[in-house]
Order: structure tokens, then sequence, then C-alpha cells
């Protein structure tokens, strides 16, 4: 019903982790908030597809 997934990677594992804690808390907004504060960081968040059936993945800065 909400965020299933949300990862951030970049060289500082403690950084990393509370973006990504964010990121969970922000969901899609998050999305569009982090990289103005870490450009370099890297995004993943998934959140369930239309009538829960799929995963919808939303990337910044990760290859397909």
């Amino acid at each position: 019903q909400g965020t299933l997934l949300a990862a951030v990677a970049l060289e500082s594992a403690s950084e990393a982790d509370a973006l990504s804690t964010a990121l969970l808390a922000l969901g899609q907004e998050g999305m569009a908030r982090i990289p103005r504060i870490r450009p370099a960081a890297r995004l993943l968040w998934a959140e369930p597809a239309d009538a829960g059936h799929g995963v919808r993945l939303h990337r910044y800065q990760f290859p397909q």
C-alpha cells in the first residue's frame, strides 16, 4: 500500500542509510528532493503498481 523499497547509494554508508530512511518516509517526493542536496546519490524507490499487480520501480542515476 506504500513504499516497498527505498535505497540510496553513496560513498558514505551512514549518509546513505540516513537518506534511504528519508526516501522511505518521503516516497515519490524524496525522489525529487534528495538529488537536490546530494547530486551524486543514486536512488531506487519501488511502489506497488496499479491495482496491486506488480511493482513500479523509480530510478535516479541507476542504469536500466
